[in-house]
């Protein structure tokens, strides 16, 4: 599965429903977002229950209001609807101990 790009409040308030949803608050002049993006695509890749999405705080600006976002990159993980765990930074071992967290 690919990563979804959703810039719209309704659209990404039903994907958090899924069981299990990482989001990415990034943006196109941001150059660690862009460094660390292939990584995450290749989470969603090895990661087909879990889905991924992408969001840009300049054209998805409602929703990054909404969850408050300061720093970009952002990520927040949610599982039933639930955030469980949020971080800013392009921390590879984060991502990759927070998608464990989502699948325990």
């Amino acid at each position: 599965m690919s990563v979804l790009h959703i810039n719209d409040l309704n659209e990404f308030n039903e994907k958090i429903k899924d069981n299990m949803t990482v989001v990415v608050f990034s943006a196109g002049f941001c150059k660690p977002c862009k460094e660390i993006y292939p990584y995450i695509e290749e989470k969603a890749e090895k990661h087909t229950n879990i889905t991924f999405v992408k969001v840009d705080i300049e054209e998805g600006s409602e929703i990054s209001e909404k969850y408050e976002i300061q720093t970009i990159p952002h990520f927040k993980f949610f599982k039933e609807n639930r955030e469980i765990v949020t971080f800013s930074g392009a921390n590879k071992q984060n991502i990759t101990e927070a998608i464990n967290k989502l699948l325990e």
